[in-house]
């Protein structure tokens, strides 16, 4: 853990706390422990779910969620079994489960929906990542059914990630700006609020737990963040420490960069 940040967390932690009312003995030590708890809680590894199909983009979201170097196979077949990786980061550890692909092996539906079960009960956090612009979502109203159905404890710290909105059609991606066109813009809207009315005939997910996104393009990743932290099942803070989200504003164009307020 980055000492400096630990540093920062733990001071705006103290700022929030008024201990005037004990003597001085008693409030150092009182800070003397949080600081010992906080510490202890930031280096045990935040546990992330991570469940979609081969190029969906799954390496490249959490690379850019959490500043880490997960490496990206293009030839690795879909994972057949929960595959465990530790990811080291300056802002802590990240433990994810790569889980296989829904409906990839109809011999292997009960196993994988055990498996699927048994991991998002024990993790922090699940993010469901799919193709924006995918059509079929049977596939993914079977797995959630039967794996999540009505079951609110679950179903509250899952997050459905649409990503690659910039291939979205009709309309192109503006460059420049690092925006959705319009058109895409339009279409983002309307695929939004398709794939939430699919998921919650099958789901208890509220519709803030459903992000469009583009993690090539940085774009909406700070949304995605937030409700990733939002639905974490432990301490909240240390999914929020632990994020380093890259920003989209650094693959805009400088000619349209909002003006910066710098004063000498």
């Amino acid at each position: 853990m980055n000492i400096k940040l630990f540093e920062g967390l733990f001071n705006k932690a103290k700022s929030k706390i008024d201990t005037s009312e004990l003597p001085k003995e008693k409030s150092d030590k009182f800070f003397e422990l949080l600081k010992e708890n906080m510490a202890e809680e930031l280096q045990k590894p935040t546990h992330i779910a991570v469940i979609g199909k081969c190029g969906v983009g799954k390496t490249s979201t959490i690379n850019a969620l959490f500043g880490t170097d997960w490496k990206i196979s293009h030839v690795k077949a879909a994972t057949k079994e929960e595959e465990i990786l530790m990811l080291e980061g300056e802002r802590g550890t990240l433990k994810i489960s790569d889980l296989p692909g829904f409906g990839e092996d109809i011999d292997k539906e009960e196993e994988y929906s055990q498996l699927y079960k048994r991991v998002l009960s024990e993790c922090d956090v699940a993010l469901l990542i799919l193709k924006a612009d995918t059509r079929d979502m049977a596939e993914v109203q079977r797995m959630l059914r039967d794996v999540v159905g009505r079951d609110f404890d679950v179903s509250k710290r899952i997050v459905v990630g649409l990503n690659q909105v910039d291939n979205v059609q009709p309309g192109h991606w503006l460059e420049k700006p690092n925006l959705p066109s319009v058109e895409q813009e339009n279409s983002i809207k309307e695929i939004v609020v398709e794939r939430i009315k699919s998921i919650e005939k099958v789901c208890a997910i509220k519709p803030s737990q459903v992000i469009a996104y583009s993690a090539k393009k940085h774009y909406h990743l700070e949304h995605l963040f937030r409700a990733m932290v939002s639905g974490t099942a432990g301490e909240a803070w240390v999914m929020n420490a632990k994020g380093k989200v890259a920003d989209y504003l650094e693959l805009v164009d400088p000619e349209f960069r909002p003006p910066t307020n710098n004063k000498e």
